[in-house]
């Protein structure tokens, strides 16, 4: 009987085993390095948006009227500018820190944190502040109210230069709706006045979204009002004379507020003011974020440059919809 012997077929497996064993090897070296970094990342982009949120937190707590004045009178930087004011921090810039040091009633904490820490290299924080233009949109919710409290503003005679135009947006629901409300008041002393003109008709419009000439929902709005088509997809606007003066019973009421409320859905509102009218309107863009090992964070607020008040019984209910 003849035997043959393979003498190679031990080191052949071998080898088979050897790259399986290597690829695996590999394959899970590079799973952990994945998950690794991914981990790592998700740890700084948690630090980065808690950083924006803490430079938020600390920037609303002055005013930001005296924030903006207290920037500009160091003359290096101004709201006027169309990119506003850019502030950073970082090893080696204390800007924002310097900023927050100087406002009343902030507590900077800054220089101490333990997540993203300024010390290192790699880490900077942001800060930009500037006027909101009409892309720039404030979110109302159903039964709230956003304000323009022209209440107390030296404006100019031109009627011309004060018009403000105001834009309108869906939100979420498409079949939502806005009132339009103006109030006007006459004898001012120190920014109060002392008697209002009484509501007529025409001092509060409604509208609704609409793709066409009839409202998308007005079923869920109150068919009973006279609502008025206003074009969802942000080609319509209203203009406003914030100076317009109204007569009743022969006696001269100014306009003192614009007030609009959000019904049966979430809008967003924005607005445009002419320069030559009034800065005190503005509604400010603050803008913070952070870069934190190579992961960028940011969130953006928008402050009324002049605060409004929320009315205490303003409340009405549409087709039986509504907050009480």
């Amino acid at each position: 009987m003849k035997k043959e012997r393979y003498s190679a077929q031990a080191l052949a497996i071998a080898m088979v085993v050897l790259v399986v064993s290597s690829i695996l090897a590999i394959s899970i070296y590079s799973r952990v390095s994945k998950d690794k970094s991914l981990s790592l990342d998700e740890r700084n982009s948690a630090e980065a948006l808690e950083i924006s949120d803490l430079i938020l937190n600390y920037l609303t707590a002055s005013p930001i009227d005296s924030t903006i004045n207290t920037i500009e009178e160091t003359g290096t930087q101004s709201l006027a500018d169309p990119s506003g004011i850019t502030l950073t921090e970082s090893a080696t810039k204390t800007e924002i820190s310097d900023l927050l040091d100087s406002l009343s009633g902030v507590s900077n904490s800054l220089d101490n944190l333990s997540i993203c820490p300024i010390t290192v290299s790699d880490n900077t924080y942001f800060l930009n502040i500037r006027k909101a233009d009409l892309d720039t949109y404030f979110e109302v919710r159903p039964g709230q109210i956003m304000a323009l409290p022209v209440k107390g503003i030296s404006l100019p005679v031109d009627a011309n230069a004060c018009t403000t135009t105001i834009k309108t947006a869906v939100r979420g629901d498409s079949g939502a709706g806005f009132s339009v409300t103006k109030v006007y008041a006459r004898n001012y002393t120190n920014g109060i006045a002392s008697s209002y003109k009484p509501y007529q008709e025409e001092d509060v419009l409604h509208y609704c979204f609409a793709t066409s000439s009839t409202c998308n929902s007005e079923g869920t709005l109150g068919g009973g009002l006279n609502w008025i088509p206003f074009k969802d997809d942000g080609t319509e606007n209203i203009t406003v004379a914030l100076n317009e003066i109204k007569t009743y019973n022969s006696d001269d009421y100014r306009l003192d507020e614009i007030k609009i409320t959000a019904i049966g859905g979430t809008i967003g509102i924005s607005y445009n003011i002419p320069t030559t009218c009034t800065e005190e309107l503005n509604m400010i863009n603050v803008q913070a974020g952070a870069n934190c090992s190579g992961t960028y964070r940011g969130k953006s607020v928008l402050i009324p440059a002049k605060q409004w008040e929320v009315p205490l019984f303003n409340y009405v209910l549409f087709n039986g919809e509504g907050s009480l």
